[in-house]
């Protein structure tokens, strides 16, 4: 069934506004166009993660029973590409955060000198890490 086929509150395409792929339209707060109901996980067509609509579920409970104005934050969602060796990533690249004005550090730190990666053999690759120059906040990795 697709996100536009549900039968929600009276077929949730009659209740709040879908886009051009059938996904339910949603505000930061994850509201819909409709004020009485809001929309979390999949039918957003956010990113197609169990943690992210987990996060997205507490986002709508919290606001939904009026307790928060919590806003969805996706600025740490990680990405993973499986290859040999995997490739992963969080938050900023060094170049968005410089984009976003951020007086970058960063550290590189190659899995040869990684105690595990050494015992599992497994050496290729390295762990970089961005972080602001000024408060030492991580930005990502």
């Amino acid at each position: 069934m697709s996100n536009s086929e549900m039968n929600l509150f009276g077929g949730i395409g009659k209740s709040t506004q879908l886009g051009a792929h059938g996904e339910v339209l949603v505000d930061e707060y994850l509201r819909t166009s409709n004020p009485r109901i809001y929309a979390a996980g999949d039918v957003t067509m956010g990113p197609q993660f169990v943690y992210v609509a987990a996060h997205e579920g507490w986002v709508v409970a919290e606001n939904a029973v009026g307790r928060a104005n919590q806003k969805r934050d996706l600025r740490v969602v990680p990405g993973v590409t499986f290859t040999n060796p995997s490739i992963a990533t969080v938050g900023l690249t060094e170049q968005q955060a410089k984009m976003e004005g951020y007086d970058v550090i960063s550290s590189v730190l190659p899995l040869d000198a990684v105690p595990r990666a050494l015992v599992n053999r497994e050496t290729t690759g390295v762990f970089k890490l961005i972080a602001d120059a000024q408060t030492r906040k991580i930005l990502g990795a």
